[in-house]
């Protein structure tokens, strides 16, 4: 049977390139981690900030599906460059980072969009996280439903669409199976090893509060999930005396939008 996959293609070196960004990005990782669990403490241990946190919720609710645009445009587009430079991975102003961060902004504005209405029907269907069978149960349907069909693949769909001069036509004719296991995939494992304690912790707030924490949380997914997506800066790390032939190897890949995949040691 014929496969669409280069013979040296294999699991381990399909999900390389996310745990290469994860090794890269474990400083902010940890901080916004670490401020999740705190806000998460925070709110049962303290009557003042419990009183903020469900101010936060009221203006979200008050501001609908546009303040959740702006708030993980700010938090998933902006945020991940702020930690970046603070953790010092990454202190250079340029006009490419300029304009991947605008990128970054407008794809995580309209990614807001779809969690805010996925947790909304969470609460409405499951009703207030006020067990732990609820939280499991919310927590599933989060990281198995609707991460591995609308998440991970919205960014890996908006990233090849760049890559292709923002066409359409070409875009969709990149897709399929072999685009879906070395574009999506890459991008959902390690987004697991994050995100599942994270949702955990997420979805043991009241209802009102789940999106305020995602976009915290969010935060540090998007420098992976970003990470992943720009293969380009993957490449440089695994291979940086090697960029020039794989940038080749990219134009000349074939339809399916597979770009091959060698496995390191």
């Amino acid at each position: 049977m014929h496969t669409p996959f280069p013979p040296k293609t294999t699991f381990a070196a399909l999900i390389h390139p996310g745990l290469v960004a994860i090794r890269r990005l474990w400083v902010p990782f940890l901080l916004i981690q670490f401020c999740g669990l705190v806000v998460v403490l925070s709110y049962f241990n303290s009557e003042h900030f419990r009183t903020f946190c469900d101010r936060l919720a009221e203006l979200k609710q008050a501001g609908g599906y546009a303040f959740a645009a702006l708030t993980l445009g700010v938090a998933c587009g902006i945020g991940p460059e702020v930690f970046k430079f603070i953790s010092g991975i990454d202190r250079t102003f340029t006009r490419e980072r300029a304009r991947n961060t605008a990128f970054n902004f407008l794809l995580f504005a309209l990614i807001g969009i779809l969690p805010d209405a996925s947790y909304r029907s969470l609460a409405y269907l499951l009703g207030p996280s006020d067990s732990v069978k609820i939280v499991a149960m919310k927590v599933a349907a989060d990281q198995f439903l609707y991460s591995p069909t609308l998440g991970t693949v919205f960014i890996a769909v908006a990233y090849t669409w760049r890559e292709h001069r923002y066409r359409l036509i070409p875009t969709i004719r990149s897709m399929g199976g072999a685009w879906y296991l070395s574009r999506a995939l890459p991008m959902l494992l390690p987004s697991w090893c994050y995100w599942i304690p994270m949702a955990c912790l997420m979805y043991s707030l009241p209802p009102s509060l789940t999106f305020v924490f995602n976009a915290l949380a969010g935060a540090a997914s998007a420098m992976l999930l970003v990470s992943v997506a720009e293969r380009k800066v993957v490449r440089q790390l695994i291979h940086p005396s090697s960029d020039r032939e794989t940038i080749a190897a990219q134009r000349s890949a074939p339809a399916s939008g597979f770009t091959p995949i060698n496995a390191v040691d």
